[in-house]
């Protein structure tokens, strides 16, 4: 009987592992990555093709919130750009050497890499963000952030850019 159960409960782990094929979207943090930590499964919503355009020691400042537009985009053509005033990301931020950065006074970590400003963001219940960097400069960090729908499949301007998407850019100064 002792064999009997160990040899069932031995062929259902098997078909556990058989059904669980794709054990890469159930723990996405088992997947071999680049990025570090919790930015680690990230490349997703990434052009992994990008290489960094800035060195990661020009964000290493104290930047304070200016601007936002959105950028439309219809079957992979820019459609319009416009300010908008009822968006509002970290009002401040902060980036150290070392990874580390402070969010309007919220402690958390940083790392750039395909040309993506990921922060960690440690105190606001566990916020992971990424920005593509359009621009960063001795006075002036623009992040640019596709928007993605709530409950619905995840297809990324990258990934198709038929149909409508929408793009906010946040612009930082210098404090």
């Amino acid at each position: 009987m002792k064999r009997f159960a160990c040899l069932f409960f031995s062929c259902a782990l098997l078909l556990l592992a058989f059904a669980c094929n794709d054990i890469e979207t159930i723990y996405p943090e088992t997947v071999s990555s680049p990025l570090p930590g919790r930015f680690a499964g990230l490349e997703f919503f990434m052009d992994t093709t990008q290489s960094n355009k800035f060195k990661a020691d020009a964000f290493c400042k104290d930047w304070e919130f200016s601007s936002a537009q959105v950028e439309v985009w219809v079957d992979g053509k820019l459609k319009e750009i416009r300010d908008v005033d009822n968006i509002f990301p970290y009002l401040s931020l902060s980036f150290q050497r070392g990874g580390l950065m402070t969010a309007q006074g919220m402690s958390g970590k940083w790392h750039y890499c395909y040309n993506f400003l990921m922060i960690d963001v440690l105190n606001s219940g566990g916020s992971i963000y990424w920005y593509e960097v359009d621009k960063v400069n001795g006075s002036k960090l623009i992040l640019r952030a596709e928007e993605y729908p709530i409950g619905g499949p995840v297809v990324t301007f990258r990934q198709n850019p038929a149909g409508t998407h929408y793009f906010h850019l946040f612009t930082y100064v210098r404090k």
